[in-house]
């Protein structure tokens, strides 16, 4: 996931990792978990950073409440070496999954900027959802489709991780290539986990 440009000289790489976080209700059951893995990975991209390879995050979290649209940013394009963890005070699951808003949202918000630097990049655009969608209000699977059809046809690699799911016939209708059940055990977690990381 890199695009290249010159620092004294040298190729320099950067790698842009997008992650959109399911924060319905029903994630509140592996909260702790799912934010300690992903402060793990945090940690491995920061250890990963040099000024020859750099790592930004584009992070988002979305639920659905009655009357109120609760997708959060949580970092845009961030260099990862100046990101804090995510703690349990900015991670609260609550509501419902509106998946498919979520993707198209997430993906409508980077694209146009990455598309504006006009050099070719490649993005790792990651899904972690332990439910399918049941909330959207904008957007259908064909239109997800659609978004998902361009951006790995732009280079993009996409890849729906389902926890206590399988997401095998949701990322086919979806378009998405890439896709990996885990149970929400402990040998489950702990294989989400090593996934993760092994992703960087």
């Amino acid at each position: 996931m890199e695009n290249h440009n010159r620092l004294s000289g040298q190729e320099v790489s950067d790698f842009h990792h997008l992650i959109l976080l399911d924060r319905s209700g029903s994630m509140d059951s592996i909260r702790t978990a799912v934010l300690e893995i992903f402060n793990q990975y945090l940690l491995r991209l920061k250890e990963d950073s040099s000024e020859l390879r750099r790592h930004f995050l584009t992070m988002y979290s979305f639920a659905y409440r009655e009357q109120a649209d609760d997708f959060m940013e949580h970092h845009f394009q961030t260099d990862v070496c100046t990101v804090e963890h995510l703690d349990l005070q900015y991670y609260q699951p609550d509501g419902r999954t509106p998946l498919n808003d979520a993707i198209v949202r997430a993906a409508s918000l980077l694209y146009p900027q990455l598309e504006l630097a006009d050099v070719p990049v490649k993005v790792k655009f990651i899904i972690i959802t332990d439910g399918i969608e049941n909330a959207s209000v904008f957007t259908t699977n064909d239109m997800v489709k659609l978004w998902v059809t361009m951006l790995q046809d732009k280079g993009w690699e996409i890849e729906y991780l389902g926890l206590g799911i399988n997401p095998e016939a949701d990322s086919i209708e979806k378009g998405i290539q890439h896709y990996k059940s885990f149970n929400t055990d402990h040998e489950g977690i702990m294989a989400f986990q090593f996934h993760l990381n092994s992703r960087i």
